[in-house]
Parts: structure tokens; sequence; C-alpha cells
């Protein structure tokens, strides 16, 4: 056979073949159906921890694993420790108010509007510099169990180093630092 000739083929014969594309997060379910959470409402009902309000807006139960959004409302002069999520990229987009951001060993401020993602691995903390109630749009990608997480998080009786780790294990992530204070 010659040379244009094989190619022809072999071109024809990869076309006509169904390529099929599977990753580990996608499951045979059902589609997803269409939903809406109301402002100040949260997926499920419930407030999960992480700030001093954590509103789930879409579980990784709606996105067959593959990404969950939650929005947080942060106290004043509150953030969590310096950690890490090794299996997770994280997409933040601020929604009010000005936070202080460790990503890596950088600092920066982010005001309302401001977008930033944090690749899976890297280490990063957050402190919210308002006097008030900062928000923001935390995207997770993919979802694991950082909804277990933060909701793990959200019953500790007794916020000690050894609870918090515990609670963040669960998602495959880890305290690796301290908290920001305010420059």
């Amino acid at each position: 056979m010659k040379r244009r000739r094989f190619l022809e083929v072999g071109f024809a014969v990869t076309i006509s073949t169904p390529l099929m594309i599977s990753t580990p997060l996608m499951a045979q379910n059902e589609p997803a159906k269409p939903f809406w959470v109301d402002a100040d409402k949260s997926r499920f009902g419930e407030n999960l921890g992480g700030g001093s309000r954590n509103d789930l807006k879409v579980s990784g139960k709606d996105t067959n694993g593959h990404w969950a959004m939650f929005e947080l409302y942060s106290r004043a002069k509150t953030g969590p420790a310096l950690h890490i999520h090794f299996d997770q990229d994280e997409t933040v987009n601020i929604l009010e108010g000005e936070y202080l951001y460790q990503i890596g060993d950088e600092k920066r401020r982010f005001k309302t509007g401001d977008t930033i993602f944090i690749p899976r691995g890297t280490p990063h903390a957050f402190l919210y510099l308002g006097e008030g109630t900062g928000r923001k749009l935390s995207i997770y990608q993919p979802a694991n169990n950082i909804e277990e997480m933060f909701r793990k998080v959200g019953q500790i009786k007794e916020l000690t180093p050894e609870n918090i780790q515990a609670a963040m294990m669960v998602n495959n992530s880890k305290v690796v630092g301290g908290m920001l204070k305010a420059d």
C-alpha cells in the first residue's frame, strides 16, 4: 500500500471510530437538573463552617464531583491559617470588601471585583481587612470532599491545631503555617 493511501485509510478509520474520553470524575449519573439558590441562602439550607457564614451554592453532588461553589462571609480581621488543598484548584472572586492573601510566598491585597486563581498544592491563607462583613465566592475543582471538610471545621468545639488538621484531612488538605496578620 502506498503511503498516501495508508494515511487516507488510517484517517478514515480514526474519524469513524467513536471517541470516548473518561476521567476519574466522570460518573454515570443522571443528567443534572437546573436549580437556583436565592441570595442569603445555602443549597441545602445549612451553614457550613469556615467563616461567620459559609453558604454552599453549587454542590459537588450537582456536578458529578467536578466542582463546588461557596459564598463565604468573613468577619472583621479573621481568616484561616496558611493551608494547602493538595488535590483541588481554587478560584476566588471578591464580592465585597478588602482581603489580604498570601499565595505561596507572596502577600497581596485584593478588593471587590478581583479574582484569584490558586492552583492545587499551593499554600495560601487570607485575612479579611474590613470592619464589617466581607464576602467572597470560592470555587473548588474538583469538589472532592470540600463540603465535608467545611462541615467538620464548622462542628469543631475547641479550635486546636489538631482538631483543625483532622477536619482538613477529610479533603486531603493540610495546615502548613499560621494565620495572617494585618500589615
